[in-house]
């Protein structure tokens, strides 16, 4: 029986190994509560393995580090490259301006320097001349202005009395009956018996006398040909040749002449023509109409 002999003897072997390999395990118990529940048998075999493979995971996390700073030093060097040269051409174009800076002081300085070798006499004599023109740029202006307000305050624009107007400019009803049409070259004011009547532009007294159909009247010539009349006034305060400024109390309301109670009648007229009193503005002068025509 040779080959049971032998089956036996190799199944021993196997045990031993197995008994001999046990032996060499390593005994890991988990314990709970103070009491073992689970036995863990590990080889020496798998911890030289593990070992091994954490050997190599701390040298290759170092080196996947030192590989990631060795990227971002490189990529550092390039933004640093685009930063010089941008740096370079801004020092460029400062340098360009720092010269072109000095040239304009160089220039401004030759000026000064010749100025300054300019006679002191010549220099007084331009600032004395500088000195005439603006004094006779300042009275030109004085009298320019000089002249708008005296024009503007010898034409007739407003009213000389403040009231409700009872008649206007232009062709109206006869207000004494008949039902004709008649024109009226004027406006007709009502107010109390006695209220002052003012002057609209200052200008000389051409008359204050009594005329047909107004009664007492007050005339007086303004300039660029305007004229104004003030009539069934029941007083004048004013003579012909008088001096008067707008404003200028010229009579008291009345109601003489052709009139059908105490009212102003205030007529406005240019080159003798009769024109409305409320269209009448601070327009510029025009020519006098030819009389030969």
């Amino acid at each position: 029986m040779p080959n049971a002999r032998a089956a036996r003897a190799r199944s021993t072997a196997r045990e031993e190994g197995r008994s001999a390999g046990d032996a060499q395990d390593v005994r890991l118990l988990v314990v709970r509560h103070a009491r073992p529940v689970r036995e863990i048998r590990v080889r020496p075999r798998t911890i030289w393995r593990v070992a091994t493979v954490a050997a190599l995971a701390l040298w290759l996390v170092p080196l996947a580090f030192l590989a990631g700073v060795a990227r971002q030093a490189r990529d550092d060097r390039a933004r640093l490259a685009v930063d010089v040269q941008s740096l370079t051409a801004r020092t460029a174009r400062l340098s360009a301006d720092v010269a072109a800076l000095e040239h304009s002081v160089g220039v401004a300085a030759a000026r000064a320097a010749r100025d300054s070798a300019t006679p002191t006499a010549v220099l007084v004599d331009r600032a004395s001349a500088a000195n005439g023109w603006v004094d006779d740029i300042e009275r030109r202006v004085g009298t320019v202005r000089d002249h708008v307000v005296s024009r503007l305050r010898s034409i007739p624009t407003g009213v000389p009395i403040v009231a409700r107007l009872s008649s206007g400019f232009g062709w109206r009803t006869n207000p004494f009956g008949g039902g004709r049409a008649e024109f009226h070259p004027g406006l007709d004011i009502p107010a109390a018996y006695g209220s002052p009547v003012k002057a609209t532009a200052d200008g000389v007294v051409e008359y204050a006398e009594w005329r047909n159909g107004y009664g007492l009247a007050v005339a007086i010539r303004h300039a660029d040909g305007f004229s104004t009349l003030f009539g069934h006034l029941s007083s004048a305060t004013v003579h012909a040749g008088d001096h008067v400024t707008r404003g200028t109390v010229v009579g008291r309301v009345g109601n003489e002449g052709r009139s059908t109670g105490p009212h102003v009648h205030y007529e406005v007229r240019r080159f003798g023509k009769a024109v409305d009193p409320r269209r009448v503005r601070a327009a510029p002068p025009s020519p006098a109409p030819d009389s030969t025509r």
